[in-house]
């Protein structure tokens, strides 16, 4: 029997912030999937908690809406991870390091 995770995975993202309501009601029309946070409007950053198990049928979804909104994925640790972390003054996104002291 395959062992599942017991906790959420966690992706950050710059998306259009035109469209970060659109995002929110696709991830909302599958139940228990996931969650979609706002962590900067302006920027159009946002952070999706991914339901255990539930991680392909996320990416399904992310992949197919990708260029309707202008989907980038933004990882901890990256240059542009710390760029933004370092814009929004808190030197951490989401409670995540940006990993800069």
């Amino acid at each position: 029997m395959k062992a599942f995770a017991e906790k959420c995975s966690v992706g950050y993202y710059l998306i259009d912030p035109y469209e970060i309501h659109y995002l929110r009601f696709i991830v909302e029309a599958y139940p228990g999937i996931g969650v979609v946070s706002t962590v900067d409007p302006a920027l159009g950053l946002v952070s999706i908690s991914v339901a255990p198990g539930c991680e392909s049928d996320m990416l399904e979804i992310l992949d197919a809406e990708r260029e309707n909104l202008k989907l980038r994925e933004v990882c901890p640790g990256s240059e542009l991870f710390q760029m933004l972390s370092e814009k929004m003054g808190s030197g951490n996104i989401g409670g995540v390091s940006s990993g800069k002291n």
